[in-house]
């Protein structure tokens, strides 16, 4: 299966322990269980390769023994195995409704069908009835009917109607933005822990604000811009504890640096500041030269 429910309360409540690498390796795992709906290898080795956390085996062994069941196949998760059980049954029971849905269209097709069946026959009826002689046929007369001189019309052709166009489907760019949040903030996290040694608060707030980032950074610049501001050593920054509100504020400002690689201190503003009046004092100079030039010539 390419897609399973995510509970952030539930998950942050088991895993509050979880140093920032066990973190990394038990989403990991969940996604290599769910992807190929099998229970985990219990070769270590290959292990850390296919989930690309080659240098921390223990950290691996430790989730398991935390998360996970040893049996004769593998290492199996309980919660896992239940939501890929139940995602079958799902299946199963849409496959038995459009199997449903298509019996009622074949049975329309055949009463259609016959309909028309019925609709031809009397129809041949019909014409058998007009070819058949009578034995009193009509009289003839001195006074036939005028014949009518109407125009054949003929209907012009209608323009084709122009389709409707399918109504944008917003699941893709719903799922590309909770799933660019979800980076985001384990970057943001990871970072965190690393700096603090201390796991970030999480709250409603915190969501929106990880979200808003998002939408003015991008799905692709947010994560590494977040994890960009824990490296970041202004005063401002380090006395705020690099609260998110602080990255939400100049979040032009730090994605710039990231894009750069240079920081904007207060010192190098206060350079490029010098720089700019001195320039224009170095302008006003030669515009008073060339008046002085000018009177002198005249």
């Amino acid at each position: 299966m390419h897609y399973y429910k995510f509970n952030i309360g539930d998950y942050a409540s088991h895993t509050r322990h979880l140093s920032p690498i066990e973190d990394i390796a038990y989403r990991r795992l969940l996604d290599l269980a769910y992807t190929t709906e099998k229970p985990i290898i219990k070769d270590i080795r290959d292990l850390s390769r296919l989930i690309n956390l080659r240098e921390y085996p223990q950290e691996i062994i430790d989730v398991l023994k935390d998360f996970w069941e040893e049996v004769e196949e593998g290492w199996i998760n309980n919660r896992v195995f239940k939501e890929i059980e139940s995602t079958g049954v799902k299946s199963e029971s849409a496959s038995k409704s459009a199997k449903m849905r298509w019996d009622k269209i074949k049975k329309a097709n055949a009463m259609r069908e016959e309909c028309e069946r019925n609709a031809n026959a009397l129809k041949n009826d019909a014409l058998v009835c007009e070819n058949d002689a009578t034995h009193y046929p009509l009289p003839i007369t001195h006074y036939p009917l005028p014949e009518t001189h109407y125009p054949d019309t003929k209907v012009k052709d209608l323009p084709a109607r122009k389709k409707r166009a399918a109504p944008k489907n917003d699941d893709d760019d719903t799922e590309a933005l909770q799933s660019a949040c979800k980076l985001t903030w384990a970057a943001y996290r990871t970072a965190y822990a690393l700096r603090y040694a201390i796991d970030p608060v999480r709250n409603a707030k915190v969501n929106g604000q990880i979200k808003m980032l998002v939408g003015r950074l991008g799905l692709s610049d947010s994560p590494l811009v977040a994890a960009h501001y824990l490296t970041c050593n202004s005063a401002y920054y380090v006395q705020r504890g690099h609260n998110l509100d602080s990255l939400l504020a100049d979040a032009e400002k730090l994605r710039t640096e990231w894009a750069t690689g240079r920081s904007m201190t207060s010192t190098r503003a206060r350079q490029i500041d010098q720089t700019q009046a001195n320039m224009g004092i170095v302008s006003e100079a030669m515009e008073i030269l060339e008046r002085m030039g000018h009177e002198k010539n005249t």
